[in-house]
């Protein structure tokens, strides 16, 4: 049975993401805006917006902040409060990202040959650069700090770890 019903927006939606330690749920889409919410009330919390002029394929939500993945080539961190924190151009779409579990560091799928930019989060340096994949990317997932998982359009899992 359905428990409750509420619209995110005007567009379709791309991606969800769940912060279950903090009660706090977030939706994105091609309006490029992120609209957080209470998952158990059913009820609209607030409102990201402005890092993003387009779809926002994916997103990713740790420890209050916030990372998206834009069709517009930039991959956007937002801080508990809604500020843009951080901007990282990609030099094609961006159709993944991840946050580690504390928000320090991220992963970006930067470029049309499919390789991961493993950032330092804060200070918007570049830790390490990973190429393995044949394929887009469209999921990355951070197991903890240091050891990331990523897959694409393709039949292969990689794992990886950053200094």
């Amino acid at each position: 049975k359905v428990l409750w019903s509420f619209s995110a927006g005007t567009s379709p939606l791309s991606d969800m993401a769940i912060a279950s330690n903090l009660g706090v749920a977030a939706v994105t889409g091609e309006a490029g805006i992120i609209t957080f919410f209470d998952p158990h009330k059913g009820k609209i919390i607030g409102t990201f917006k402005g890092g993003n002029v387009d779809n926002i394929y994916k997103l990713d939500f740790q420890n209050g902040y916030t990372f998206t993945a834009g069709q517009d080539r930039r991959a956007i961190l937002y801080s508990p409060q809604g500020k843009i924190i951080s901007r990282f151009d990609g030099t094609f779409l961006i159709y993944a990202v991840a946050l580690s579990p504390q928000a320090k560091r991220g992963a970006i799928a930067i470029d049309e040959q499919n390789s991961l930019a493993f950032v330092d989060v804060l200070t918007r340096k570049v830790i390490a650069v990973g190429k393995g994949h044949k394929a887009t990317l469209n999921r990355i997932l951070f197991l903890n700090e240091k050891q990331i998982v990523s897959c694409g359009d393709e039949n292969k899992i990689l794992f990886w770890e950053i200094p």
